[in-house]
């Protein structure tokens, strides 16, 4: 896959999964807070998605960033947890130095 193929997949699987859900792009940009024109650019593969407008689309769509970005074909979402599944505890010795990782489950 070329960088031009690369760069139009999270455009034609948003376009996909907007035509799909019946959606206007206006509903999309409304629905997420991004100007419609970047939308638009978005889904012409001009422009691509920030981290945060992708979250916002995946959850508006059900689906995952992997789809979004073109890593998987399958549209659904992963499984969502209610919480955290343990907790991590950092003790840190130091400037930018980690150690002691504590799992909890």
């Amino acid at each position: 896959m070329d960088a031009i193929e690369k760069k139009m997949i999270p455009g034609e699987h948003l376009k996909f999964l907007r035509q799909k859900c019946g959606y206007s792009q206006q509903k999309v940009q409304a629905a997420i807070g991004i100007n419609q024109s970047d939308y638009s650019k978005i889904e012409q593969g001009r422009r691509r998605p920030t981290i945060d407008q992708a979250i916002s689309l995946a959850n508006l769509f059900e689906t995952s960033l992997d789809y979004i970005y073109g890593l998987t074909d399958m549209p659904g979402p992963y499984p969502r947890r209610n919480g955290p599944e343990f907790d991590v505890t950092l003790l840190i010795h130091g400037e930018n130095n980690w150690s002691n990782i504590f799992w909890k489950r």
